[in-house]
């Protein structure tokens, strides 16, 4: 989809991805949108400057090319931990969480996770261990096979 601006001939094009999560923003998270909006109101002059017609295209062309950069970005980080739970999956099942307690799993997981895409050559299941064993405190009453 293109838009032409009012100031020249120049094109400023939103993909495809952005106004699909545009809506699903507006549909699934208006109060969460609510919440942000507000957070920084309470950072904004309270007398602002009033753009003049080229400011104000250059902070809606900022906004939306921020807006598109962040979707790139976030898919591919979104990509990566799919992939990094699929592999995990199979370790997580195998973990008894009564004797573990479901922080120490919970934040294993969350470790293992974020060094798995620092060094994706380690096995993540193995990193998934290792943090679980770090972390893991036995009290007295827990059973050792």
């Amino acid at each position: 989809m293109e838009f032409r601006t009012s100031f020249d001939d120049n094109f400023f094009s939103i993909s495809q991805e952005l106004l699909v999560l545009m809506a699903h923003i507006v549909d699934e998270y208006p109060n969460e949108l609510h919440e942000l909006i507000k957070k920084a109101q309470r950072t904004v002059p309270r007398t602002p400057n009033t753009p003049g017609t080229q400011e104000a295209h250059e902070y809606i062309i900022d906004f939306l090319s921020l807006m598109e950069l962040l979707v790139y970005q976030t898919k591919d980080e979104v990509e990566v931990d799919a992939h990094i739970a699929k592999q995990l999956m199979p370790a997580i099942d195998h973990i008894d969480h009564a004797s573990c307690g479901p922080e120490t799993v919970f934040s294993s997981i969350e470790h293992a996770s974020n060094q798995k895409a620092k060094h994706p050559r380690v096995d993540a299941q193995e990193l998934l261990y290792k943090e679980l064993l770090r972390r893991w405190k036995p009290g007295k009453k827990t059973t050792m096979n």
